[in-house]
């Protein structure tokens, strides 16, 4: 299976999801207002996955890695890692497979 993003039709707006390779989501619960915010955050995405833009965060024992540009956060990852480095580690993992990733039709929710 090949890495790809994934929009789904939700109550309010549309959910993304970013699958990787072997069938888990790496990011999950983005949430937009229509497809096209959707498919324009991708697109940021993709151009953004570089170390420049790397934060870890760490909350309560618990690591997360977030894309920040000029103080405004372009995301922060849905999963919590028990270190900093495993925090690198998933971010290196999105920045190798999201490059050439598609994104896959609409599907219900």
């Amino acid at each position: 299976m090949q890495a790809h993003f994934r929009i789904r039709k939700a109550t309010n707006g549309v959910e993304l999801n970013f699958v990787i390779k072997d069938g888990g989501e790496l990011l999950h619960w983005l949430w937009f207002e229509d497809i096209a915010a959707a498919k324009a955050f991708v697109k940021v995405l993709k151009r953004k996955c570089t170390k420049k833009y790397l934060f870890i965060s760490v909350q309560e024992g618990l690591y997360y890695f977030m894309l920040i540009e000029k103080f405004r956060i372009l995301f922060c990852c849905s999963h919590d890692y028990s270190s900093a480095q495993r925090a690198r580690d998933g971010f290196a993992l999105l920045c190798r497979q999201i490059r050439k990733a598609k994104v896959m039709g609409l599907t219900e929710l």
